[in-house]
């Protein structure tokens, strides 16, 4: 289809790019997953050859090694050494490829949709839909970056704190809870990022949007963090503009104007939102909804 007439008759229409997007994203996965199996094999036999007759059944069968508490000084030595490090370390990329057939299959099934119904051109809730993949977020009337406690396509939601490891986000059927545990760190936020093009691009043009709408709630009620939207020049110090919050216990839909982010180049932002907890007061927030409106 790609080089059939049909595609030259569509040729600058929405269908076209969809189409030209589905066969080139394809090109790209084949070539990464052969990159991937070739290194991962060459890793596997690397980490073989070194403990075949060197402990490797006490790391791939402990059950099976003899006593653990006599075995697990060698085993955690394979854990920490650097053949098992690197295997380890590969494999964690395979959540992106994940996401590359999700979105694979997400535009192959409008793919058959459009053509199936003889459009050309999308509406609005499709450019919403694969914004994240064609990057054609400005093209819309509204954009959402949390529908039912999910980043689409497009935008991930991450957890840093004080502390150099934490994660206290937990994913709910319809919502997302962060949580601020007390007496634990000095400060902490959970926060959107841009990611598209497979993190090819990391900022995008807010200034079409006028209004966030988030919707939350407290589990307590009375809970109180600050929120903000950073660009992509804004110092890691904490120093770009913060609005406070206090949410309630029960849902509600917060209404902000993205102007009252007075730092914040609306042209180019990093980071669309973010929730800045500090001091030792705990608290958690639950977060259905964000989304970003043209007035």
């Amino acid at each position: 289809m790609k080089n059939s007439t049909y595609f030259g008759k569509i040729q600058g229409a929405d269908l076209a790019l969809l189409l030209s997007t589905y066969f080139t994203n394809a090109d790209k996965i084949r070539t990464r997953e052969q990159g991937y199996n070739q290194n991962y094999e060459v890793l596997e036999k690397d980490w073989d050859a070194n403990f075949r007759n060197n402990g490797q059944n006490v790391f791939l069968k402990p059950w099976e090694a003899g006593d653990i508490a006599v075995l697990s000084p060698r085993f955690l030595e394979i854990l920490r050494d650097s053949f098992t490090l690197s295997i380890l370390e590969t494999s964690g990329y395979e959540v992106f490829f994940v996401k590359s057939y999700q979105e694979q299959i997400m535009m192959g099934k409008k793919l058959v949709e459009m053509i199936r119904d003889s459009k050309t051109t999308f509406d609005q809730q499709t450019k919403l839909e694969l914004s994240g993949v064609l990057y054609s977020f400005g093209d819309a009337d509204f954009l959402s970056i949390l529908t039912n406690g999910k980043a689409p396509t497009g935008f991930n939601l991450r957890y840093i704190a004080s502390d150099l490891f934490a994660n206290y986000q937990i994913r709910e059927k319809d919502y997302v809870s962060i949580e601020y545990p007390a007496n634990h760190f000095a400060w902490a936020s959970s926060y959107f990022t841009v990611d598209a093009f497979y993190g090819r691009v990391n900022e995008m043009d807010f200034s079409p949007y006028s209004k966030v709408f988030i919707e939350m709630r407290g589990e307590q009620g009375g809970e109180q963090f600050e929120i903000a939207m950073k660009d992509v020049n804004d110092p890691p110090d904490g120093s770009e503009t913060k609005l406070k919050i206090i949410v309630t216990k029960e849902w509600k839909v917060f209404e902000i104007d993205t102007e009252q982010f007075l730092t914040a180049d609306m042209n180019r932002i990093m980071v669309p939102l973010a929730f800045v907890f500090v001091a030792a007061v705990g608290k958690m927030v639950h977060m259905r909804s964000v989304q970003f409106k043209k007035e």
